[in-house]
């Protein structure tokens, strides 16, 4: 897959491009400042001069390092920029040296990221820590066949998680599988659940929580309800938090319940993204960057 630029990488360019201009054009401005009236003088100018130009070039601010050394770090991952990239060993750059490396890389960067998906669509699209727009999502991601075209792919690694979690529970779905999201499985708008996976060999629900806490009684109450509607099928409840993976609610039903962080499930998604084919093609490259950037977003929560 080609290089897709992340969204900051041309504006930390162009920053640190107006930085290094602003530090050359002081440092010009003091060079032809009033001549000093006696040579002493003039070599203790040249001197303060000189001291002035290595304290830019060797000790730039912290702010101004550190987003140097993560973008050339990004530039040499992207293979852009590598063969002019400062060994750690050199001595370090004067100010021409960092203007001349940096306007180097600034056209193939530009290059980059006008022939490529540039944008978060999630961030566009506002979706936040909504938990019903999160829920939509994941959804979509989950249902084997969501239009993201990766089949039962990311589904099957949830299943292999909670066999992990519980010997016996099934790692496919059986002849049919529906994913639903806000659904009243026994009719009642109080036992409105997040998500549910409806499948042959299993019942699925799975709670989404990002800042909202836990109803009174919420996970018992959901608890009856997959009991009731799985019928014999072997039945779970994934409790789905950041940070924190731990509940309050669900004594009744231990053994059903499994608390899933937002974190751990950002990486089992991306353990669980195909590989790109031989020919991938732009539906490929779009939805592939759909689901990275909701990786990104969801490791926030």
């Amino acid at each position: 897959m080609s290089f897709i630029p992340r969204l900051d990488l041309a504006d930390t360019l162009s920053s640190l491009l107006d930085e290094l201009s602003r530090a050359d054009m002081g440092r010009t401005t003091a060079h032809h400042a009033e001549m000093p009236d006696s040579e002493q003088e003039q070599e203790q100018e040249q001197e303060q001069e000189q001291e002035q130009e290595q304290s830019i070039a060797s000790k730039p601010s912290a702010d101004f390092a550190t987003a140097l050394s993560a973008l050339l770090e990004a530039l040499a991952l992207a293979g852009i920029g590598q063969a002019v990239q400062p060994s750690p060993e050199a001595a370090p750059p004067d100010i021409q040296s960092l203007t001349a490396l940096l306007n180097s890389v600034e056209h193939p960067l530009h290059a980059a990221r006008a022939s490529a998906l540039n944008f978060d669509p999630w961030k566009v699209a506002g979706l936040g820590r909504d938990e019903v727009r999160n829920s939509r999502v994941l959804a979509w991601l989950l249902n084997p066949r969501g239009s993201h075209g990766f089949g039962d792919a990311l589904l099957q690694r949830l299943l292999n998680h909670l066999a992990q979690q519980r010997s016996g529970f099934p790692t496919t779905t059986g002849p049919y599988c529906q994913v639903r999201t806000e659904q009243t499985p026994n009719g009642e708008r109080r036992e409105r659940v997040d998500l549910e996976i409806d499948a042959a060999a299993f019942y699925l629900l799975i709670e989404v929580k990002i800042g909202a806490p836990e109803g009174t009684e919420q996970l018992n109450r959901y608890g009856d309800v997959a009991q009731a509607i799985a019928g014999g099928r072997p039945w779970a409840i994934l409790y789905l938090t950041p940070g924190k993976t731990g509940y309050k609610t669900g004594n009744r039903f231990q053994t059903h319940i499994h608390p899933l962080s937002w974190r751990k499930l950002a990486q089992m998604i991306e353990q669980a993204m195909p590989s790109a084919p031989a020919s991938p093609t732009t539906s490929w490259h779009a939805t592939h960057h759909a689901v990275a950037c909701f990786i990104q977003h969801i490791r926030n929560h």
